[in-house]
């Protein structure tokens, strides 16, 4: 017979749902710039097999559940890593955590002036930080840079 209620084609209906679903998550994944989906390709097709070998639907949920979930577990930590890997930092992220020294007194709640790479910035700092010193730049807010007094490094090394 070429159509029943448990299956088409001679493959069990659970199957051809379990195949929608497999594409169904790889036109996702395909379609989206992150990984979001490949968890759930991994447990449809393996979901799939099972039930092409006939096995329980029930069963065939559960271990889809539980195989895309371990996948997510197991296996995101290494993606989101290795996608960190491959970021390229804008000119301007790149200075965070680098080394500047200050021009002007950085008076807490009033910028002061930095300087890194011969270029002046605008700095504020939740400490009183006073010409010379060497500050660590935490971020950027805006046009000014969060900065710290980098104490092991701090000399007063007087700056003109």
């Amino acid at each position: 017979m070429f159509f029943s209620v448990e299956t088409f084609l001679g493959i069990s209906i659970y199957a051809w749902i379990w195949l929608a679903v497999v594409i169904f998550t790889l036109v996702i994944e395909f379609a989206t710039t992150e990984i979001v989906s490949i968890w759930f390709f991994v447990g449809s097709l393996i979901s799939m097999i099972l039930a092409i070998c006939k096995v329980d639907p029930a069963i065939q949920i559960v271990v889809f559940v539980i195989i895309s979930f371990l996948a997510l577990l197991i296996a995101r930590p290494f993606v989101k890593k290795w996608t960190k890997r491959n970021e390229i930092k804008t000119n301007v992220d790149s200075i965070i955590g680098r080394i500047a020294i200050v021009t002007e007194d950085i008076i807490d709640g009033n910028r002061g002036v930095v300087k890194l790479d011969s270029q002046e910035w605008s700095a504020i700092s939740s400490d009183d930080i006073t010409k010379g010193a060497k500050v660590v730049i935490l971020s950027i807010e805006g046009n000014k840079l969060i900065v710290k007094e980098n104490k092991a490094t701090n000399n007063n090394i007087s700056y003109e």
